[in-house]
């Protein structure tokens, strides 16, 4: 079971026209996404145009300023409103998914080891 890749897809629509915006997937602009693990910072990242800022997304999951999961346990964080990452628009909040892994060793499950790069540290 090391090697089971957990897999996650999102895309956002335009409302007027209903055609998709961007996809954005574990494998398709990873930069668009981030992982948050047990005892990472809460991502300092405002909400855009007085949108909620990420830390009210996951505050379920804080103590002390700290993410706070299980080992198993993973939060991903999407930006699904612009390639743009430099943008004020990058609030990494348009989609947040709780991500637990059953059955893995901690050490050695995909969430610890595929994703490193994208993981928030204090």
């Amino acid at each position: 079971m090391a090697d089971t890749n957990v897999t996650v897809e999102a895309c956002s629509w335009e409302y007027d026209n209903l055609q998709k915006i961007l996809t954005v997937s574990t494998s398709v602009h990873p930069s668009n996404f981030k992982v948050l693990k047990n005892g990472d910072c809460v991502p300092d990242i405002s909400g855009f145009q007085y949108q909620d800022s990420i830390e009210k997304f996951v505050k379920k999951n804080v103590d002390n300023g700290s993410i706070k999961l299980k080992e198993n346990e993973a939060i991903y964080i999407f930006e699904l409103g612009n390639e743009n990452l430099s943008s004020s628009g990058a609030d990494f909040q348009d989609l947040v998914v709780l991500i637990s892994v059953n059955g893995v060793e901690p050490p050695e499950s995909a969430l610890y080891t595929k994703y490193k790069k994208n993981y928030i540290k204090c």
